[in-house]
């Protein structure tokens, strides 16, 4: 409906959620293949901030389908041509971005940008991103061998109980 309406870009980022629920159920092969159209038609589009959302998603999916590097490398171009556009999304790219490297095995740039990524949640008060980054920062402790930090445990919980989510 949203695509008969002429409003096209909104009807793309529809698909994006239907992607993401794809995702969601692990259907990580079906989610890569919806998110790389709906990124191609995003980019025809030209708009480079909805652009960096669906490339978000799409770094995600390639995450879960071994397609790190390729999420890597849409991300950090979506992210260079949104130009200053980028900054509101800055923190997710920093999650999504550390969470690529690490699977990558750079754990020590990972973990850098997760830093980055918490700071920004921080100072923009987005509490579901600073949970989503406390979170990623905990599994990449135990996938290095560490323990995750426990006060950051205690802060995601707490995070995920203003929220309304269950963990």
């Amino acid at each position: 409906m949203l695509r008969a309406t002429g409003v096209i870009p909104f009807a793309l980022l529809a698909e994006t959620q239907l992607a993401r629920i794809s995702l969601a159920r692990g259907e990580a092969d079906n989610a890569l293949e919806s998110l790389t159209h709906t990124y191609t038609e995003m980019e025809q589009i030209g708009q480079a901030g909805f652009v960096l959302t669906v490339a978000i998603h799409l770094a995600e999916a390639a995450n879960a389908a071994g397609e790190a590097s390729r999420g890597l490398s849409v991300l950090d171009e979506s992210a260079r041509r949104a130009g200053s556009e980028a900054v509101v999304q800055a923190a997710s790219v920093d999650r999504m971005r550390g969470a690529l490297l690490a699977t990558l095995g750079r754990i020590d740039e990972a973990r850098d940008r997760l830093d980055r990524a918490l700071a920004l949640a921080r100072e923009q008060s987005l509490v579901y991103e600073e949970l989503l980054v406390l979170r990623q920062r905990a599994e990449l402790a135990e996938s290095s061998g560490r323990d995750p930090d426990r006060e950051e445990l205690r802060e995601s919980e707490r995070l995920a109980q203003l929220l309304g989510i269950r963990s």
